[in-house]
Parts: structure tokens; sequence; C-alpha cells
């Protein structure tokens, strides 16, 4: 019993690691979609707002697109800012699925790995987990 309140104390200082990061890229995106909504909202310059329109890049080999074949930066930026969206929706089922697997180790930190809740807190998870597969193959 020993050995799964170290084991069950250690994986939930990972997991509150993991969560932290989890908040920390929540409000990143948060953050970008601001910075998005605001060049919309105040009809600012593409160019001030991001660079490398003009540029597709993959892994080491860059291409240079023509001219007047960059399509219209405005439309990327909202392309972007429906990626961003569809990100914060996946960063907040991960923030919350590693809150579910916090609460079922608390039990097991306790002493008490066959609480009465436990089964159902699974339950939970295991639609977060059904949830966030989705949401990722959106993304």
């Amino acid at each position: 019993m020993k050995n799964l309140n170290s084991t069950a104390k250690t994986m939930d200082t990972v997991f509150n690691v993991l969560e932290i990061l989890a908040k920390i890229a929540f409000v990143g995106i948060i953050v970008g979609l601001i910075i998005i909504a605001v060049g919309f909202a105040f009809d600012l310059d593409p160019d001030r707002l991001g660079t490398g329109y003009g540029t597709i890049e993959v892994g080491s080999l860059e291409l240079q697109l023509a001219e007047n074949a960059i399509p219209n930066k405005k439309l990327i930026l909202l392309q972007v800012a429906v990626e961003m969206v569809a990100s914060l929706f996946v960063a907040f089922i991960i923030i919350r699925f590693i809150r579910c697997i916090r609460s079922i180790l608390q039990p097991m930190m306790d002493g008490t790995p066959f609480f009465q809740g436990v089964g159902r807190k699974l339950k939970t998870l295991a639609i977060y987990c059904f949830i966030l597969g989705a949401a990722v193959n959106v993304v």
C-alpha cells in the first residue's frame, strides 16, 4: 500500500505540471485570438499581425510564392482564428481530462484505491477520451 501511495503522489505531481502547462497553452490561445480579433476590429494590416504569408515551409525546404499567388492575408488570419478556436476546445478538454485523472489519483494517495466514486470518474474519463480523440481529428 505504501508503494501505491508514493506512486500516486508522483503521478499526481506529474499531472499537476501537465495541467499547469495546459492552462498556459489555453491562455496563450486566448491571447492569440484576442490579437487576431483586435486586428480585424481595427482593420490592421495583416503584416503587422504575422509574417510568412508568401512562404510555404516543408521541413527544411522553404518555397517562396509569387506576389500574385499569395492568398488573401485576412482569409489566412480567419483560418488561423478558426483553428485556434478548435485548439481552445481541445485545450479545455485536456484540462478537464487531467483534472479527472487527478481526482482518480486522490483516493489512491489517501490509501483507499477502491473508493466508491472511482468507477464513475473512470466513466467520465472515458467520455473525455472519446471527445478528445474526436476533437483532435477535427483539428
